[in-house]
């Protein structure tokens, strides 16, 4: 028989393989939370992306400066995409005097971390580190 042997070490001293398993289970989780209305369709992360960007194009004051092509895509390092749509979402909930221009590592990171902070703020359910905006990663 064969399985994952998983003990509290492996994640304890951050296992890739199970850290991958895990984030992809968080990953999985928010996609099947996001659905079509009233209906059991759930939404693709394409779909997600496209309503993001059709949000950020709407916005007058944002001027689409934010469009990014995936989750993937070194434009969401900065954070700003992200602080935008939470301003879109929740209006007035920036205070963009908090946001860095800057495209230093600092100033991404202190983006990062207002990103999330902000997010959470508004209830949304965060499972991303500001060093994983850095990184471009998907969570």
């Amino acid at each position: 028989s064969s399985g994952i042997n998983a003990e509290y070490g492996n994640i304890y001293e951050g296992s890739k393989l199970l850290l991958s398993l895990l984030w992809q289970m968080m990953r999985y989780y928010t996609l099947s939370l996001m659905k079509y209305g009233e209906s059991d369709k759930e939404l693709t992360e394409k779909e997600v992306v496209e309503w993001c960007n059709k949000k950020l194009k709407e916005d007058k004051n944002k001027k689409g400066r934010s469009v990014f092509k995936s989750f993937r895509d070194p434009i969401l390092t900065n954070s700003q995409a992200m602080i935008d749509l939470i301003d879109i979402i929740q209006p007035g909930s920036i205070g963009y005097d908090m946001v860095f221009s800057g495209n230093s590592p600092e100033d991404k990171l202190e983006n990062a971390r207002y990103c999330l902070t902000m997010a959470r703020k508004i209830g949304a359910t965060v499972f991303a580190l500001p060093e994983d905006i850095l990184e471009a990663i998907t969570k």
